[in-house]
């Protein structure tokens, strides 16, 4: 009568009315398991068994979804992978980053879900919410929010510590079951006897002792029935004796170890052994894990099933056990000493490589936990690291973090050899990439793993695992503005890639020595390794380049032509510059990667801002904002959300965009970054400048001063100063103007930042003109323009 009791009775009350049902089950042990529930929801949907061919698997998977799929080819693909089924030459993937692929999957499923219940009603069933993937809760949020549009009913189940991370929709309602009452334990156990009455003071303790819990009532129950002190009467039980005081247990767990112990140590020991597998286990793994012949290990499990502590789900030789309470699972595996523990899951993790390599292949996590508890480290950290790795590849960052995690702590029970310190270099730079998806280039998390991974590195001499390191190094010491230090790290990536020859090394190491030197002001000398980089991108196909996209963090095509457009524009071609930043913007269409994509769209607003092409700027800064905050880069949400309300500020200067600029600024340096600061607020400076806010301005202006000579970039220096004279000439007449316009002359003729001298030059023409100096004035315009 608890959770899944009430699950299977909606089942079968709507069994005769005409409906989909859908049902996925979570897993303790699969909560870093990218869709567990719904890979498991499919397999048992399309009948796919283990020992199924791949094009038998495909076959079946396509009749699943030839209902319910417009583009069934597509699909097919999808899922396939999903399912880590081979497609073959007909169902092959397009070339998607993994984001890309996660979020066309998941369009994939709720498109099906919702073709489904066109057809006809759906009932949905997700049992155990508290054990659910990311991803997976992911999924069922969209689903939640659709939900209206369909003909569906969702019914989830969760223990109460699960907080449900969607709205309180008025279609959503929650149901708490509380304890059952006297009168609901007593009608309880009369079911469980089937009428025939109990002795009152049998009665009496069990209604007392369960406490209103269902499943205690029920295994209480039955243990109460097994035990001998009662024999069955014609319409009622009587007691064989005076009641033992020990004959009720008082605990469940008590009571759920005697109903085991009175199977026999055959049954008890393959439900230990089913317990350490998981909530579900297949006869095959027990068998193969397991000591005993098929025999006996037959009927251990049938009057398991008889004594209702374990559901069978198919047909031998190929069925599948369910305990029936998670409590049950965890009796059984509690009663296991710690060295017993130990050895069961050693033989299974081995049973699962020997038997079952699909496995393997598909759930590394699986193995990793399983080689874990055997107390196995040096077998255990591979499979960490496999599974983190497979979690990238399918954009499941968070998952990754977690296995990555685990393999560290496993690690740490490895002696210090080589070997050790080449696999925590692996799983550090996981981590750190992971990180750096999820919480972005400022966070402390994100710091601390690439970090580590360049300490690692001083044992191993080898260019081509150090320079995705010290690639990850030079975006967090990017993102935090630390130019001098990215500049001596650009310089050794540019020295290792070109040692190994790799033309994506090469690629990413052109763009790092351009960027630092670019934000350093030194456009002109940036524009030599712009150059290079994008003659070398030329010659790369799409596949090269997501290949270093996914190596190196960065999509080199998308960040080589959107920063070096900034560099022409510096350098006076503005026509030059919107051309790189159209290409920047292809490149993101012919190589997905969301990031790398987002970042374009930024820099480009960014560019038409300093064309002063509002109207351009503020439509790039929002398809940055959409795409960034549609696949979680928090710090693209932030600095794309910057440029969007500047544009709108200079478009229509008010107090509310001035607020609006604040509070983006100050989201974005909650992610812990600070390249590109000294930019916003001399843009935010000129949006309060348009709107009369002269003294906030100037308090802005000496804020982005402080950080130009805090941080070292320069690539706005110059503007700074022409930006604060403006501001001055309101207030404190032409002298203290003259100075920081002549300020701003001095910094770009020193950067060859012609552009911003032709702006400095300007202001400063301007003002000699109203002071009646015109010859002066048209001589110091004339020769830059």
């Amino acid at each position: 009568i608890g959770k899944s009791r009430l699950t299977r009775a909606l089942q079968e009350r709507q069994a005769a009315e005409p409906h989909t049902g859908m049902i996925f089950h979570c897993s303790p042990y699969h909560q870093d398991s990218a869709l567990y529930p719904v890979i498991g929801q499919i397999t048992r949907a399309a009948g796919i068994e283990r020992e199924d061919a791949a094009s038998v698997r495909l076959d079946k998977l396509a009749a699943l979804l030839a209902e319910s799929s417009e583009q069934l080819d597509d699909d097919v693909a999808l899922f396939a992978a999903l399912l880590s089924i081979p497609g073959g030459d007909r169902y092959s993937l397009p070339n998607l980053a993994p984001q890309q692929l996660k979020e066309r999957t998941l369009g994939a499923l709720t498109t099906q879900l919702q073709r489904l219940c066109a057809r006809q009603p759906v009932l949905m069933l997700f049992e155990d919410l508290h054990w659910i993937d990311p991803t997976s809760l992911d999924l069922l949020g969209r689903i939640v929010e659709q939900a209206p549009a369909m003909r569906i009913l969702l019914l989830a189940t969760a223990r109460p510590e699960f907080t449900a991370p969607w709205p309180n929709h008025r279609h959503v309602a929650n149901v708490a079951l509380s304890r059952l009452g006297r009168i609901e334990g007593q009608a309880l156990v009369t079911a469980m006897t089937k009428g025939k009455a109990l002795p009152a003071e049998v009665l009496e303790q069990i209604v007392a002792r369960t406490d209103g819990v269902p499943l205690f009532i029920e295994e209480l129950t039955k243990t109460v029935l097994e035990s001998g002190v009662l024999r069955e009467a014609r319409d009622r039980y009587e007691l064989t004796g005076p009641l033992p005081p020990l004959a009720i247990p008082s605990t469940l767990h008590a009571s759920l170890m005697a109903r085991l112990d009175r199977l026999g140590a055959e049954a008890k020991g393959v439900a230990q052994v089913g317990a350490a597998i998981g909530r579900e286990f297949s006869h095959e793994l027990v068998a193969a894990a397991g000591e005993l012949a098929r025999g006996p290990l037959r009927d251990a499990l049938r009057r398991l099933a008889d004594a209702g502590l374990v559901f069978q789900r198919g047909e031998p030789p190929n069925e599948v056990y369910l305990f029936k309470h998670a409590l049950v699972q965890d009796a059984a595996y509690g009663s296991l000493l710690r060295r017993t523990r130990q050895h069961l899951h050693a033989r299974i993790a081995a049973a699962l490589e020997a038997h079952f390599p699909d496995r393997a292949a598909r759930e590394p996590e699986a193995l990793a936990r399983h080689y874990s508890e055997a107390r196995q480290p040096d077998r255990a950290v591979g499979y960490w690291l496999a599974a983190g790795g497979r979690a990238l590849q399918r954009s499941a960052n968070r998952e990754a973090i977690t296995h990555l995690s685990a393999g560290l702590g496993q690690l740490e029970q490895l002696p210090d050899t080589a070997e050790r310190t080449k696999q925590e270099l692996a799983l550090q730079q996981l981590l750190g990439q992971a990180y750096f998806h999820v919480k972005g280039l400022g966070a402390a998390e994100t710091n601390r793993a690439f970090n580590r991974a360049r300490e690692l590195c001083a044992v191993t001499d080898d260019d081509l695992s150090i320079l995705p390191v010290l690639q990850g190094i030079i975006l967090v010491e990017w993102g935090a503005a630390h130019h001098v230090k990215a500049e001596k790290t650009a310089d050794e990536i540019l020295l290792r890639a070109r040692r190994t020859g790799d033309i994506g090394a090469c690629i990413v190491a052109d763009f790092d020595v351009a960027s630092t030197q670019l934000h350093s002001g030194r456009p002109s000398q940036a524009w030599n390794f712009f150059d290079s980089g994008i003659a070398s991108y030329r010659q790369i196909d799409a596949a090269t380049a997501l290949r270093a996209a996914y190596t190196y963090s960065i999509e080199p095509g998308a960040f080589l032509y959107s920063y070096a457009s900034w560099c022409q524009w510096l350098l006076g071609y503005p026509d030059r510059a919107a051309a790189l930043g159209n290409e920047a913007i292809d490149n993101g269409e012919r190589v997905p990667h969301d990031y790398s994509r987002s970042r374009a769209l930024y820099v480009k607003s960014v560019l038409h801002a300093f064309r002063r092409e509002w109207v351009r700027a503020e439509d790039d800064a929002t398809a940055s904002f959409a795409l960034a905050r549609e696949h979680g880069l928090g710090m693209m949400v932030a600095v794309a959300g910057i440029m969007r309300a500047v544009a709108r500020g200079m478009r229509s200067p008010s107090h509310g965009d001035a607020a609006a600029i604040r509070q983006a600024i100050a989201g974005y340096r909650a992610t812990g970054a600070r390249v590109h600061l000294p930019l916003h607020l001399a843009l935010f400076a000129q949006v309060l400048t348009e709107g009369g806010q002269c003294d906030e301005g100037l308090a802005v202006l000496r804020e982005a001063t402080d950080l130009v000579e805090e941080t070292g970039e320069r690539v706005v220096e110059s503007e700074i100063h022409r930006l604060k004279g403006t501001l001055l000439q309101a207030n404190n007449g032409p002298e203290e103007t003259e100075a920081s316009y002549l300020r701003a002359l001095d910094v770009a003729r020193a950067q060859q930042a012609k552009s911003l001298e032709l702006r400095a030059a300007t202001s400063l023409a301007r003002l000699r003109g109203d002071q009646g100096y015109r010859t002066e004035a048209r001589d110091l315009l004339a020769p830059v323009y």
